[in-house]
């Protein structure tokens, strides 16, 4: 049988695509191309249809669902997944010393409907009775001026967001115009300076106490394809998924038997992940992610970015929902 090439872009986490990217894992009937990026830009190019299947933000894909966009149809792959509580930077002289404590206060988050950002406001709602509606959204661009806006955002009445086009985040957070800032990592820029606390100075251990609490080990991107290409090929989505599947646990296993004589401490981490989350924490597949992806749903909808609470039925293809072995 011809392989049907099929063009990919992915960041490269060599722990799960890695053996997908030097071809050591070849996808059943796929010749898969795969273009590595920053995650950051190739949302929109997935979103205006320039690779054939890809790595998108999974917020987005609940979004685009709710304006009934077609474009791209989910893979239960979730190539990218990360605890957020130690991503909010506080100023030190804003009086900010537990969460409640950002109650009417102004926030900068580099996009509103990041997915970053949806479950910093899923958990502070959640677990501290902090909503979205409580404090003022300053979205930008982080550390040069403007924004660019990947998936058409309108938020319902009550939630509070100003668009900046002409200041850097960061500035205006050192100017004490913004009294916290959030998004995906901690900006090399600010790390030691005095005027900059974390929310969460011991957020691994809150982190582990939420993973243990309600079992969510946050998404942040997951794999889609383009429309037409699926309904092509139908049959691709199976592949991709068996796929990514034997690239990660390649990965998994070359991770512990190879690294961890390199680094410091590794193997204590690698035995504490197998404590906390029973082998390898990148767990793909529907209904073992059901939870997860019910929880991303609903805080897109109270965060006003929907006009519903999406089923996450709708972000897949049916291939995918069947149970493996089934």
């Amino acid at each position: 049988m011809k392989r049907v090439p099929l063009v990919f872009g992915g960041a490269d986490y060599w722990d799960r695509t890695l053996a997908l990217i030097d071809g050591v894992v070849e996808p059943e009937g796929i010749d898969l191309h795969w273009v590595m990026k920053y995650p950051g830009e190739f949302f929109g190019q997935m979103i205006r249809g320039e690779f054939e299947a890809g790595e998108m933000s999974a917020g987005f894909l609940v979004m685009l669902k709710d304006q009934d966009n077609p474009m791209l149809v989910g893979l239960p792959l979730f190539t990218s997944r990360a605890f957020r509580h130690g991503n909010i930077m506080i100023h030190a002289d804003a009086g900010i010393e537990k969460p409640q404590d950002l109650k009417g206060k102004r926030v900068g988050v580099p996009d509103y409907p990041m997915t970053s950002a949806i479950w910093v406001r899923g958990f502070l709602k959640a677990d501290f009775g902090v909503a979205a509606e409580d404090m003022e959204w300053f979205q930008g661009g982080l550390e040069s001026p403007g924004f660019v806006e990947r998936v058409p955002t309108s938020v319902r009445s009550g939630i509070k967001l100003t668009t900046v086009h002409d200041r850097a985040l960061l500035d205006m957070f050192m100017n004490r115009e913004l009294d916290a800032i959030t998004g995906p990592a901690l900006p090399p820029s600010l790390a030691g300076n005095p005027k900059v606390k974390l929310l969460f100075p011991n957020h691994k251990d809150v982190e582990k106490e939420y993973y243990a609490r309600t079992g969510l080990f946050p998404i942040t991107h997951m794999v889609v394809m383009r429309r037409d290409v699926y309904e092509r090929h139908r049959w691709m989505a199976r592949s991709l998924c068996d796929a990514f599947e034997r690239s990660k646990q390649i990965g998994w296993q070359e991770y512990g038997r190879h690294q961890a004589g390199n680094a410091p401490w590794l193997s204590f981490y690698l035995r504490e992940l197998n404590q906390v989350f029973g082998g390898n924490p990148y767990k793909d597949g529907f209904h073992e992610n059901l939870p997860v992806l019910e929880a991303l749903t609903q805080y897109c909808f109270e965060q006003g970015m929907t006009k519903r609470k999406i089923d996450p039925t709708e972000l897949f293809a049916p291939e995918t929902l069947i149970p493996k072995g089934h």
